[in-house]
């Protein structure tokens, strides 16, 4: 059963009351080591607190949650979605769901969880990727915030670090494979690793500075979050013009910087032909005009990279955005039900 609800009560008759989603996030979901979770009825779950009496009619302090799912899409359910669907409830049995990244599926997710699409590949060069769904998760036993994907397909599921970077120790990774092979023994669990040819790190780097994903998934101080979202973009903007700057200054200079190195070291050069040899010669002139037009295009393909890396901190900071977004109608929903 997926660790969101909507109604708790906590007296010993347990009455149903209204509670607001936030304060009962605050009582179920900060893990408690006397606090038991067990399933009663499709829709409903009760809590127990051990040492009051586990075994049902026993008084003891008890909850009583309605547990309420919507759609996530009106796509059409399909044995994808089906498979996607049954991964998400065994994670949840070891790690709490924080948002969900859909690519061409639609899910049964709980009322008020951040749902939004797969940025990543949605705005791919290339379509051709197999329909998928991601979440970011923490798991119960570390407090480590991963990023799993599950890809039915392929019956793969993988672990991007990236996304996830120094928000989780080597403890809680380990302790996420481990929980993955056991429960999914059938997928081939594969770890995303950082790309030097990306600049992942970079990426990473930049992202965390202004804004740790940790706060945007269940920070309360949504003014802070907003301006640091609003920072992250302008650093992304930044960045994609400093890559315009810099790919439009090699185009320019390109072109006449390599015809008067050429012109000068064919005159320059051309005097020693009589003491080097006329192959010795134009063997230098080729390494001068070479090395020039080396040096521009290096400068040009780091513009492009710049570009590249600056199009995923403005994903990061979009996809930032919509879960912000989710979770901000969501307080606002729940509010009035809390007053």
């Amino acid at each position: 059963m997926l660790n969101y609800f909507h109604y708790i009560s906590t007296s010993h008759d347990c009455d149903e009351i209204p509670c607001s989603r936030q304060n009962l996030f605050r009582y179920l979901l900060i893990r408690k080591p006397d606090t038991l979770y067990y399933s009663t009825a499709p829709k409903f779950c009760i809590v127990i607190k051990a040492g009051h009496g586990i075994h049902e009619g026993e008084p003891c302090a008890c909850a009583i949650v309605r547990l309420v799912t919507v759609h996530s899409s009106d796509l059409p359910r399909t044995s994808d979605c089906a498979d996607c669907q049954h991964f998400f409830e065994s994670v949840s049995e070891f790690a709490r769901l924080h948002a969900v990244k859909l690519y061409r599926l639609s899910l049964e997710l709980p009322d008020g969880m951040p749902s939004l699409p797969c940025l990543d590949h949605e705005a791919m060069l290339h379509e051709g990727i197999s329909p998928h769904a991601a979440a970011y998760v923490e798991d119960f036993e570390t407090g480590g915030l991963h990023e799993v994907v599950c890809v039915p397909a392929q019956r793969r599921i993988e672990i991007d670090v990236v996304s996830t970077a120094g928000e989780h120790s080597a403890e809680s990774h380990k302790f996420l494979l481990q929980q993955l092979k056991m429960r999914w023994p059938d997928y081939q669990v594969v770890v995303n690793g950082p790309s030097w040819l990306r600049g992942d790190r970079r990426v990473a780097r930049a992202c965390r500075s202004q804004v740790p994903l940790r706060d945007v998934l269940v920070g309360e101080d949504f003014k802070k979050l907003e301006r640091a979202l609003e920072q992250l973009r302008t650093v992304g903007a930044l960045m994609e013009k400093q890559s315009r700057v810099a790919s439009w200054s090699v185009r320019t200079v390109t072109g006449p910087m390599l015809a008067v190195a050429g012109v000068i070291s064919y005159q320059v050069l051309g005097t020693l032909t009589n003491a080097l040899g006329e192959p010795w010669v134009q063997g230098l002139q080729y390494v001068v005009v070479g090395s020039l037009g080396g040096v521009f295009l290096y400068l040009g393909l780091k513009a492009v990279h710049l570009t590249e890396m600056a199009n995923r901190v403005w994903k990061r900071y979009s996809e930032y955005s919509l879960i912000l977004k989710d979770r901000l109608r969501e307080d606002h929903e729940s509010t009035p039900n809390h007053q």
